[in-house]
């Protein structure tokens, strides 16, 4: 049923798995960036729930809840800001129909990068 290394693979894969699970990177989200053509337009720093406009002009609803971003509503027509759903530190959403970057700006964590 087994081979003779076949436990030696199994604890290799699990043993890699135990190591990134305990490297695994939780900064907090400090503040969330909304740029418009690569310009600030809004900084948000409190959790809560935001309206973005452009021009007078309703575009989305931004969430910034339990160290957590999302969109909860949009007005483009492919909706695919919404479906990322919610990103923590160092993600990004973007929305191309309104050329709009939401990024979630975290802080220092532990672990910078982890390569092989």
């Amino acid at each position: 049923m087994f081979g003779k290394y076949d436990i030696f693979v199994f604890l290799f894969v699990f043993a890699i798995f135990f190591v990134f699970l305990l490297f695994r990177t939780n900064a907090s989200i400090e503040f969330v960036e909304v740029l418009k053509d690569g310009k600030l337009i809004m900084r948000i720093h409190h959790p809560g729930v935001y309206e973005v406009f452009d021009d007078g002009r309703y575009v989305m609803k931004v969430v910034f809840e339990n160290g957590k971003v999302w969109v909860e509503e949009a007005d483009c027509p492919n909706k695919l800001c919404e479906k990322i759903g919610k990103i923590g530190a160092g993600g990004v959403i973007v929305c191309l129909p309104n050329k709009l970057i939401i990024k979630a700006m975290g802080g220092k964590s532990k672990v910078d990068v982890i390569t092989w």
